[in-house]
């Protein structure tokens, strides 16, 4: 089927009139005025676009500047992230370094009793430290007690008659 024009249209729509010269006139200022009324509508939105495009090109500057901004606090953030676990790396280097020296200065006190001197052991152990090596200051020993305490005590002694 063959798809007819806008004059074939009108034609038929207005039935069996005899096409004149005023008919003719008349229907070409019909599509003259409706071509003219969308040609002011054009326009019209044309100026509309026209009028919002500074304000979309503001908004576009300010998401530039936005992204921008965000992008270089990223490469901020991610260089702070790469020091920090640089330093993390270097201060669980240190850590290990440093319970490795605390283990090699530990002094170890083997064969102090269950028994001897009652219950306080901790008590007994720093008279024996002041006893053996002095203490200057008069509290040195005391300083060194809440560090770490760990007892290795040996088996508790046999009674006199359990001895061969």
């Amino acid at each position: 089927m063959e798809s007819k024009t806008t004059a074939q249209r009108v034609l038929e729509m207005a039935g069996p009139v005899p096409i004149t010269q005023n008919y003719m006139n008349h229907f070409l200022k019909e599509i003259g005025s409706g071509i003219t009324s969308l040609k002011d509508d054009l326009k019209s939105c044309i100026r509309d676009v026209q009028k919002e495009m500074p304000e979309v090109g503001g908004r576009v500057d300010d998401l530039e500047c936005t992204v921008d901004a965000q992008a270089e606090d990223q490469e901020m953030l991610w260089r702070l992230i790469v020091t920090l676990e640089e330093q993390q790396i270097e201060l669980h280097l240190k850590q290990d370094n440093l319970e490795n020296g605390s283990h090699q200065n530990n002094v170890r006190i083997r064969g102090v009793p269950r028994d001897e001197e009652g219950a306080d052991i901790i008590a007994y152990t720093a008279g024996l430290l002041r006893a053996v090596g002095g203490d200057p200051c008069g509290h040195c020993c005391y300083l060194i007690w809440p560090i770490r305490w760990r007892w290795h005590q040996g088996a508790p002694v046999p009674h006199r008659t359990s001895w061969p």
